[in-house]
């Protein structure tokens, strides 16, 4: 692991937990700042309401807990007996016993990211990775323009910080198609999320990666994987909505002392859409 910065008290690695580092909720981490490019209204509600986890959401954890952090003690996994059913009696007994309080993953579902983890440290290129690599390193800064407070944790780094990995459970038709892959990626703002990575890691060391892969594992039984290395043209463009995102971030933080929660209404809200009768009832 590469020393921080000289000087920069602002920006330090920060070893933690998963349940430590989604605590620090006064921090601005990557899923909170896509909320707010999204939309601002409802990043403003998610500051003060626990969203609950869709079962995407929870097996994608599960998968990062299992691949990188299984010495973690974040997640309390319990998985439900084979051929379980919700409804019964039986069930709701098994619960009571083993699951108040903890992560319940269905049998099923357990074995199925058990396999894709198999799949991906038997990979030849990843396999070697995971071995010698940094898995989630925490790391805290101070943006030096903004000064907003900024947090990340990079699934997977080389200990010399060239190259970041963040690894994707996902299931997406044509999953092997570029053009597609990448549709489904700039949908989601998963390159901004390596601009974050980015960013972070070069205000703690100084280094910025020269390489950024998203690793895109299948959740079926094949669980094919496929390794997309972003352009430098795509990752530019990443970080300048990135950079224009936190921009808007800290405009809306200084106007809410202003205005208060107006300031977090999206444009839209503040518009009159004009709406005209389709063809068929003109």
């Amino acid at each position: 692991m590469l020393e921080p910065v000289p000087g920069r008290t602002d920006a330090y690695h920060w070893p933690c937990s998963m349940a430590e580092y989604h605590a620090a909720r006064d921090v601005w981490g990557h899923t909170r700042l896509e909320l707010f490019y999204g939309s601002a209204a409802e990043c403003k509600w998610e500051l003060t309401h626990a969203q609950k986890p869709t079962r995407a959401m929870f097996l994608g954890t599960v998968f990062h807990w299992m691949l990188l952090a299984p010495e973690d003690g974040s997640l309390d996994l319990v998985i439900e007996p084979e051929g379980a059913d919700r409804r019964t009696k039986e069930y709701k007994a098994w619960f009571a016993s083993h699951g108040v309080g903890r992560d319940v993953i269905g049998y099923e579902d357990a074995a199925q990211v058990r396999s894709a983890v198999a799949a991906v440290r038997r990979h030849k290129q990843l396999g070697p990775l995971l071995e010698g690599g940094l898995r989630e390193q925490g790391m805290r800064w101070t943006d030096p323009i903004t000064g907003l407070p900024l947090k990340t944790r990079p699934d997977l780094t080389t200990v010399d910080y060239t190259l970041a990995v963040d690894f994707k459970l996902t299931s997406i038709d044509g999953m092997t198609d570029p053009r597609r892959l990448a549709q489904h990626a700039a949908s989601m703002g998963w390159h901004r999320q390596l601009a974050h990575y980015s960013e972070g890691i070069y205000e703690v060391t100084g280094v910025y990666p020269s390489t950024y892969l998203d690793v895109f594992v299948e959740l079926d039984d094949m669980h094919r994987i496929v390794i997309a290395d972003w352009t430098p043209a795509a990752i530019r463009v990443a970080k300048g909505q990135w950079r224009a995102n936190l921009d808007r971030l800290a405009f809306v933080l200084e106007q809410q002392k202003e205005i208060g929660d107006e300031a977090w209404r999206d444009p839209a809200e503040l518009t009159v859409i004009h709406l005209d009768l389709p063809p068929w009832e003109q």
